[in-house]
């Protein structure tokens, strides 16, 4: 029985073993594609997510720096109005 197989035989079983091959490997990197795209999707949701908490976190902040700054200015000139109300 093995003594049929000739050279032809060989390299005919070599080439569908390299496409066997070249196929695993094709497979192989849809599915890591597959992952990488779905990592960065995620990546990409939470990076949105965080840019608006920080967004909201400074029109927070500016509104307070506002407050105080407009509670500072009522105090300032209420104590000039009671300075120029003393002389």
């Amino acid at each position: 029985m093995w003594k049929e197989v000739t050279m032809d035989t060989v390299n005919l079983i070599l080439v569908l073993l390299a496409a066997l091959v070249n196929l695993a490997t094709a497979i192989m990197v849809v599915r890591l594609r597959t992952v990488v795209l779905g990592a960065a999707e995620n990546i990409m949701k939470v990076e949105k997510a965080t840019n608006s908490m920080q967004d909201a976190l400074v029109a927070a902040t500016a509104k307070a720096s506002l407050g105080e700054g407009l509670a500072q200015g009522r105090a300032e000139s209420t104590a000039r109005e009671q300075q120029q109300r003393e002389k």
